[in-house]
């Protein structure tokens, strides 16, 4: 049956139709009234709550398709374009009265699916970004023999050779041991439960690196550059660290650098295998347009935390647990996480300062879990045993 003219103009209208931004105070104290703390839940009673906070959140609109399985509503009449990141947040409320299968499948359909779904081929900007750093990884191993060579040629020929035969390296592999998320979802149905952070030393490292290639239309390798002046990269190396945690109910990174360091930045994570293959990949602005055009690539990341200084952030992960299956063949687990610092700088194809949480080969390091309820502050160590104090604190989101 054709609908009136009436109904296709509301749908479709800019300002009265589906897409449009609604600013409707009532249906925001509807959502925050749903969300209030209570008893625990069964399955069923799970669904009704749950199904009444996406009615509120339609609002009116109209919709096609019905499904006793709010889940199967919310994805059969695309109803997650209306979960922006506030109303998301106001959603995750519900889970420590949810029953935690009804948790993990919330959870998977507002991140775009199942983490573990997640590892198929990569996209054309992932493989073309570790081409890249491969590219780089291997001109400063080049670089740093030459060094080594010339240095040992001083003192002997033979202690050279010797240099350089411990030196060389003919795998592009992250060389290190497993790092071990464990189960994400441990704590009971209250995700945010748990303990202030303590952070694992051997999970720590500095942005230490940068990885830089010329702009222009020359080949990679030619392009690449080793010494960067320092004024050249987003942050001067070894100013900020980075560790990981895992945090109400996901993977977490942790940056903190000293004070003003995030105003503008644009940054990226990935969590890769051994092989440089990335499981996940995500990057955030800390202010609109910082990572420019082209410049990022992944989904956008969620910020847990962000201090006022601009110290301290923490972004989220989307991790595998154990070994995996991968859409190229084989198995593979987490080896390392990759933290960049994207830069802007038109003279640059790519501009990065970078840093890489890895541990040692033949070792297996449990990333640790902390606990703290939204609106908490928190604090992080990341000092190294020798230099200077690098702490900050956030109020989790």
């Amino acid at each position: 049956m054709r609908r009136p003219p009436r109904d296709t103009a509301h749908v479709f209208d800019d300002t009265r139709g589906f897409f449009r931004a609604r600013a409707r105070r009532d249906v925001d104290a509807a959502l925050d009234a749903l969300v209030q703390p209570g008893p625990p839940l069964d399955p069923a009673a799970a669904d009704v709550v749950a199904r009444r906070f996406v009615d509120v959140l339609v609002d009116g609109r109209p919709v096609e398709h019905d499904d006793p399985d709010p889940i199967a509503y919310v994805e059969r009449n695309n109803l997650l374009l209306l979960f922006s990141p506030a109303h998301q947040e106001r959603f995750e409320r519900l889970y420590p009265r949810l029953p935690i299968e009804k948790i993990e499948a919330w959870r998977a359909v507002l991140r775009g699916g199942d983490p573990r779904d997640s590892f198929g081929p990569l996209t054309a900007a992932e493989r073309l970004d570790e081409a890249r750093i491969e590219a780089d990884l291997r001109k400063g191993r080049r670089q740093h023999r030459r060094r080594l060579i010339a240095a040992a040629a001083l003192v002997a020929l033979v202690a050279g050779a010797a240099v350089w035969w411990r030196a060389r390296d003919t795998t592009d592999a992250v060389v290190s041991g497993r790092i071990q998320f464990g189960d994400v979802v441990d704590r009971g149905p209250d995700l945010r439960a748990g303990d202030p952070p303590v952070v694992e030393k051997a999970l720590v490292a500095r942005l230490d690196r940068a990885s830089v290639v010329r702009a222009g239309a020359g080949a990679l390798g030619e392009r690449i550059v080793v010494d960067a002046p320092p004024g050249d990269l987003p942050v001067p190396l070894d100013t900020v660290a980075a560790t990981l945690f895992r945090y109400n109910g996901s993977g977490q990174v942790v940056l903190v650098g000293p004070p003003g360091w995030l105003a503008g930045r644009c940054l990226q994570v990935s969590v890769m295998a051994a092989s440089l293959r990335a499981f996940d990949t995500a990057y955030v602005e800390t202010s609109p347009g910082a990572c420019g055009d082209g410049r990022a690539f992944g989904r956008v990341g969620t910020i847990g935390c962000v201090d006022a200084r601009q110290a301290t952030i923490m972004i989220d992960l989307v991790i595998p647990e154990g070994a995996v299956s991968l859409s190229e063949g084989g198995r593979a687990s987490v080896a390392a996480v990759r933290v960049s610092v994207v830069g802007n700088n038109p003279v640059y194809e790519r501009v990065h300062t970078t840093g890489q949480i890895t541990v040692p080969q033949g070792t297996e390091v449990e990333v640790p879990s902390f606990g703290g309820a939204a609106g908490a502050t928190v604090s992080f160590d990341l000092s190294a045993p020798t230099g200077a104090p690098l702490t900050g604190s956030c109020q989790l989101q």
